[in-house]
């Protein structure tokens, strides 16, 4: 059997959903909901996407965005601001999600634990951010 290598991509944003090698003619069968395309090819999910519009690989940005501390007082009133970010990026932290429009997250809490800002903006590669709150 001949195989082939495969990407299958969210048809709308060009994300690579899954990538693999399956017989040559199984290509398109990879494309399993609706909403997906496959095609030959090979690539990583986290560092490359699909562009839909000049129908290639591209690699992914990466997000410039640092903190300006990292570590703050639990007190709600210090912070720290994550900057710059794409727009739009959604951020999660301490098991809630804001989607940032202005390209800065100033964030305060009066929890005191170890903070993982998890930054997505596609097709910019994900990213985390780690600090405190003492």
């Amino acid at each position: 059997m001949i195989t082939t290598d495969f990407i299958v991509y969210e048809t709308a944003t060009g994300r690579i959903l899954r990538s693999g090698i399956c017989g040559h003619l199984d290509v398109v069968n990879q494309a399993q909901g609706g909403g997906e395309t496959a095609i030959e090819g090979r690539a990583s999910d986290v560092t490359e996407y699909f562009d839909i519009v000049e129908g290639v690989i591209k690699s992914r940005p990466v997000i410039e965005a640092t903190m300006s501390k990292t570590e703050i007082v639990a007190d709600g009133v210090d912070e720290l601001v994550i900057s710059p970010l794409p727009i739009p990026t959604t951020v999660r932290v301490q098991g809630n999600e804001v989607i940032v429009m202005d390209g800065s997250l100033e964030f305060s809490t009066s929890l005191a634990g170890p903070l993982d800002f998890r930054l997505d903006a596609f097709p910019y590669q994900d990213k985390t951010l780690i600090g405190r709150a003492v």
